[in-house]
């Protein structure tokens, strides 16, 4: 009986850290869906409503939940105090002191800090084909996590419940 609720228990054990893992997969393809939100409400604030830099970043920061929404908070509130003259150092800032409650890699940063370097910097005209760049990277990255959260989450999942049963056995 007592090596029965052993091997529950180690089955368990294994089986949830396998689903922790598959769940980080699929948290990482929610957060560049806000990520794409964001820089959707960002385009439309910048390029037709013609909003400041800080005042899009709170917005953004009240409409989109999360993580996301959190670095453009911090990065508003960075630019609004004067912490930071350039919006790619407030961005930057930001999401490096949120980079531990994340599930984005640092490419999917990456493609943030590259918007961020020229926002207030050129025309209207310039921000629409950054922004258009910037989502068809997004496009990509959500598209390799999707695939990745779909063949690696089941595996994970599977190596998990494996393992535990592997290591029952073992134990018996």
């Amino acid at each position: 009986m007592i090596k029965f609720i052993g091997c529950v228990m180690i089955i368990s054990g294994f089986g949830a850290i396998g689903f922790k893992y598959a769940k980080m997969l699929s948290n990482r393809v929610k957060e560049l869906k806000s990520l794409e939100k964001a820089v959707m409400i960002l385009e439309s604030e910048i390029t037709y409503i013609y909003t400041p830099v800080p005042e899009a970043f709170t917005k953004i920061g009240e409409k989109v939940e999360g993580i996301v929404g959190e670095i453009f908070l911090n990065a508003a509130k960075f630019l609004s105090d004067n912490t930071c003259e350039e919006v790619y150092e407030s961005i930057k800032i930001s999401a490096d002191d949120c980079k531990n409650n994340t599930y984005l890699e640092e490419k999917d940063l990456e493609i943030l800090y590259d918007l961020s370097k020229v926002l207030g910097q050129w025309d209207i005209e310039s921000h629409k084909s950054i922004f258009k760049l910037t989502k068809k990277n997004l496009d990509s990255q959500i598209v390799e996590a999707t695939e990745k959260e779909n063949k690696q989450g089941k595996m994970f999942k599977a190596l998990g419940i494996s393992f535990g049963i592997c290591i029952c056995i073992l134990l018996l």
